[in-house]
């Protein structure tokens, strides 16, 4: 039985510091309004996790565990395809832990990381409501295959090896794009993201009443922006937790735009050396 009906999240992410920081605020909130969560991720990520007031479970999961790659010397498509033969191997590590833990209906509503293809599986199997937590910008399944056209032309032996395991896991995945499918939240319930709507742009056909924007507003380290975003003619500039010390990459941008009439939005998170040294 459930303890006054507490509701009890299992919120599953991946060893990344640019996806599990965002999410902190929403489990501490969650957890203010009376919701249990049980946070699975790495043992990187256990002090973080239970500083917000999570119950937090390593996957146990040596695949996931060397999630550390070299993609600062890859090609795009590399890192795609090598990320990817990881999450497959690392799915049907993860999915038999899930399940155990799941036994007794353990769980009401399942969070995961866009990357975390577990997550929509899980849900699935179990009839789970689910939300995607997207700490990326939202793409279409199409958007990606239309990117990287040398990809999807040249998967290789271990990539359909890997694949043809997972796939014996559920009839969810047929295909390539099943997979994109998960990780652009298209068989998720609810979207969640962090960013604002204004960078939404015209070409997704998400249905606007699926995505929950939350931005910072659970943050009180952050103060609200008075910056208007307009949706005209926007540049937006986010390296992300891998290639944002590019100092020089962020001048050049600058210097680049600086004449331009299009607005220039940088986003470098939490790290205040790059704000600083940006404006000498």
């Amino acid at each position: 039985m459930k303890k006054n009906n507490q509701i009890h999240f299992a919120f599953l992410g991946i060893p990344s510091r640019g996806h599990t920081i965002p999410t902190l605020c929403l489990v501490k909130s969650l957890i203010a309004s009376g919701c249990k969560i049980t946070y699975f991720n790495t043992e990187a990520f256990k002090s973080l996790i239970e500083e917000a007031g999570a119950k937090f479970v390593d996957y146990s999961s040596e695949s996931l565990s060397n999630i550390s790659l070299p993609i600062s010397l890859m090609e795009p498509h590399q890192v795609t395809i090598e990320l990817q033969k990881i999450f497959f191997v690392s799915t049907l590590e993860i999915l038999p832990i899930l399940s155990t833990y799941h036994e007794n209906k353990a769980f009401d509503v399942v969070i995961y990381d866009q990357m975390a293809l577990w997550g929509q599986i899980f849900a699935d199997k179990f009839n789970l409501l689910s939300f995607c937590s997207n700490t990326m910008f939202l793409f279409s399944s199409e958007d990606i295959i239309n990117l990287l056209p040398k990809f999807i032309s040249n998967l290789d032996t271990d990539y359909n090896d890997k694949f043809n395991l997972l796939k014996c896991t559920t009839s969810k995945l047929e295909s390539y794009k099943d997979v994109l499918d998960i990780q652009t939240a298209t068989k998720s319930n609810y979207i969640i993201t962090y960013y604002s709507p204004a960078l939404l742009t015209p070409s997704h056909n998400f249905d606007n009443n699926k995505i929950i924007y939350l931005g910072n507003r659970f943050d009180s380290n952050y103060t609200a922006s008075t910056v208007e975003l307009t949706t005209e003619s926007m540049i937006y500039i986010s390296l992300g937790t891998v290639f944002n010390e590019k100092i020089d990459l962020f001048k050049a941008f600058i210097s680049t735009f600086a004449t331009t009439k299009h607005q220039v939005i940088i986003s470098a998170g939490d790290n205040e050396a790059i704000y600083k040294l940006l404006k000498n």
